[in-house]
């Protein structure tokens, strides 16, 4: 699922702007999504990983995110 909801975003925001950033952050999920997440392509500075030692909630995870977002201009979304 990670990697169709990661291909997704990019297709369509790839069609409205080249500047942009997928943040994929993983908290101790039980559905193996980190070694989905870690294929996401180095070479890609689009798109980003972070994983957290443990489960700290929604807010947490969502706080984890904002902080690596490089641009000035963020949109959060939870799914």
């Amino acid at each position: 699922m990670v990697e169709e909801l990661v291909k997704g975003v990019h297709k369509t925001v790839k069609n409205i702007t080249d500047d942009y950033e997928i943040i994929v952050v993983e908290h101790c999920s039980s559905d193996n999504s980190w070694s989905k997440i870690e294929k996401i392509p180095k070479n890609d500075q689009n798109e980003k990983g972070y994983q957290l030692s443990r489960n700290f909630r929604q807010y947490y995870a969502i706080t984890c995110g904002l902080r690596y977002v490089s641009r000035r201009m963020g949109n959060c979304n939870e799914f």
